[in-house]
């Protein structure tokens, strides 16, 4: 019988399949004449439509705080990721080009940014980058996750006062979750030094702390006394030890919780955690002055399994889904090392694959339909006789700025029984399927072989229009 931390795990592990559709036949390959890997999917204009939208909201954000785009190629040498992540990285696709030398796909972001640094000797740098970062997880669909997905991350790198960079990833983190609606969250945050040093008070050897952090990482999934167990059955903690991190790693509050830790004796005398507790003191007071003070909360159980960070550490948490959708916080080591100096830098990472499947459930939900329109206007020639001027339609909306469709069809220009009111009846269909809200017709007098254009729009009633004042009642109409 499985007990309650499983059932916990598995009810969130499918909700997330419920969210992004997956099937326990997507699982495995289907028996198609173009096999297909697993953990990766396809997406349709519907799903582009929801990723478009969530990443041109998040750019904005980005792009609003100053930050400048960035871009770096898919793969990297092998060893350049091991400086970062070490050597016992099992999620790396390995590569080998023409000359032998062993290349890796990406898994992240942030060593391709700290390459680059050290590469173009760029001291100061506010950036984005929106790519897909690539992970060979062998359950990575069971956990709803993906081998191949989208990673948005936002950095800023160089000197500054203490605390104001930070606070500003927080701050464009709170306004891209309240831009997408996806949910109330909370925003934990923690430091390095604190959490390090509280191991260091409780008797853990610091050679273990990556260990036990692993462990930790683990409380948003499971409950403590699983975690308990592992620290002492697997990695071989005294169970007085384990009794101390658990009096301190369940604590969570706001800068009272920080003062009243200060004041503990043992803890005053550790400079360590002290200057975690004044980095920690300095942030909550800059989200005062941001009015982010009722979206932040200390959790000393938020301990980012990544050794690369070195200070400040937050994560975004929804409420109600009980996810994290976003991540990050001070990492000077990853940039530090490619070369001799010490670059500071801050950053977040937000998992936008976790918000596309949000909002993509949100929608289903409440039944409403997934813009997919690129146009604004479908142009249509609805007639048998043919000398051109649909064309010059077509380029008269072009021209003026108006995203147009045209019809591949020009009616029947050797039958004389074709009739009019299919073709119309077809193009209307066409409208509806696309979400465009004009039709535009043109058509032929037989007996003075005039032009006569149509505008049917949602708006309005059909109208006849000469094609001088064409432009005019297309923009009337959007």
């Amino acid at each position: 019988m499985a007990n309650k931390a499983e059932s916990k795990i598995s009810d969130v592990f499918e909700e997330m399949k419920e969210a992004e559709r997956i099937s326990p036949e997507s699982l495995s390959p289907p028996s198609s004449p173009f096999p297909f890997t697993t953990a990766v999917r396809d997406s349709s204009p519907e799903l582009m439509a929801i990723r478009e939208m969530v990443l041109n909201a998040t750019i904005d954000c980005f792009k609003r705080h100053g930050a400048k785009a960035m871009d770096a190629p898919v793969f990297a040498l092998k060893e350049v990721v091991r400086c970062v992540h070490g050597d016992d990285n099992q999620l790396i696709y390995d590569l080998e080009d023409e000359c032998g030398k062993i290349l890796c796909l990406r898994t992240d972001l942030t060593v391709p940014y700290a390459r680059c640094l050290a590469t173009s000797n760029i001291n100061n740098m506010k950036r984005y980058h929106v790519a897909k970062v690539y992970r060979r997880e062998a359950s990575a669909m069971i956990r709803g996750r993906y081998r191949e997905f989208y990673q948005c991350d936002f950095d800023i790198t160089g000197s500054s006062d203490p605390m104001i960079p930070d606070v500003e990833c927080i701050q464009v983190l709170v306004e891209i979750l309240d831009r997408l609606s996806i949910g109330q969250y909370v925003i934990r945050v923690n430091h390095r030094k604190l959490t390090d040093g509280i191991l260091t008070l409780c008797g853990v050897k610091r050679e273990q702390f990556e260990h036990v952090y692993d462990c930790i990482d683990k409380l948003n999934q499971t409950f403590w006394e699983d975690v308990r167990s592992q620290l002492i059955d697997r990695k071989g903690l005294d169970p007085t030890v384990v009794a101390r991190i658990g009096s301190f790693i369940h604590l969570k509050g706001n800068a009272d919780l920080l003062e009243k830790l200060a004041q503990h004796e043992l803890i005053a005398n550790s400079n360590e955690i002290m200057d975690g507790l004044r980095d920690l003191t300095l942030l909550l007071k800059y989200c005062e002055f941001y009015q982010l003070a009722d979206r932040v909360i200390v959790d000393l159980s938020l301990v980012q399994g990544l050794s690369d960070y070195t200070g400040v550490v937050f994560e975004a948490h929804l409420i109600d889904d009980e996810i994290a959708v976003a991540g990050g916080g001070r990492y000077d080591g990853p940039v530090e090392q490619p070369h001799s100096k010490r670059t500071p830098s801050v950053g977040m990472s937000i998992s936008v694959e976790r918000i596309f499947a949000l909002v993509e459930k949100k929608l289903k939900q409440s039944l409403s339909a997934v813009n997919i329109k690129t146009a604004d206007v479908y142009v249509t020639c609805d007639c048998n006789q043919h000398d051109g001027d649909d064309a010059k339609l077509k380029g008269l909306v072009w021209d003026s700025n108006i995203p147009a469709e045209m019809s591949f069809f020009n009616g029947d220009l050797n039958s004389s029984d074709s009739s009019d009111s299919s073709n119309s009846s077809e193009n209307e269909k066409a409208t509806e399927f696309s979400q465009i809200p004009i039709l535009l017709m043109v058509s032929t007098r037989s007996s003075s072989n005039e032009m006569v254009i149509r505008l049917r729009s949602s708006h309005s009633h059909q109208e006849h229009l000469v094609i001088d004042k064409l432009i005019d009642a297309i923009q009337r109409s959007l």
